[in-house]
């Protein structure tokens, strides 16, 4: 029993059931990243990704979910040799181990190119 993936109902219900879960992780001081099912939990090196990976799934399995470890990456440098540490894209940002997260330029450059086919779109005041 379910709701199809795609349908308006699934994504209000994986937000109410994934609420509870971040809400725990944040207390426990990981830094949160979260848009729709993509999540990127923040933690200090000092703690294996396994270990931060174990947690999330114990938590997740309260509610009946799986944490899909095979779409985990990880920038732990303690995980693997620093030179097979992977960029990960999120939201089409890149992100390295040595890369702040900043999305505002990318925002900005969508921002301006959307303003700029406003102005050239061959509007009226009545439109």
């Amino acid at each position: 029993m379910g709701v199809p993936q795609g349908d308006p109902l699934s994504m209000l219900l994986f937000c109410l059931v994934i609420d509870p879960v971040l809400a725990a992780l944040e207390a426990k001081g990981y830094h949160i990243i979260a848009y729709a099912d993509d999540i990127i939990i923040v933690h200090d090196y000092s703690l294996a990704s396994a270990d931060v990976i174990r947690e999330c799934q114990e938590l997740v399995s309260k509610y009946g979910l799986k944490v899909n470890e095979a779409k985990c990456h990880s920038l732990d440098p303690n995980s693997c040799p620093p030179e097979t540490i992977p960029t990960i894209t999120f939201m089409g940002a890149q992100f390295t181990k040595d890369r702040p997260i900043s999305l505002a330029a990318k925002l900005t450059e969508t921002l301006l190119g959307c303003l700029n086919i406003i102005k050239q779109a061959p509007l009226t005041l009545h439109q």
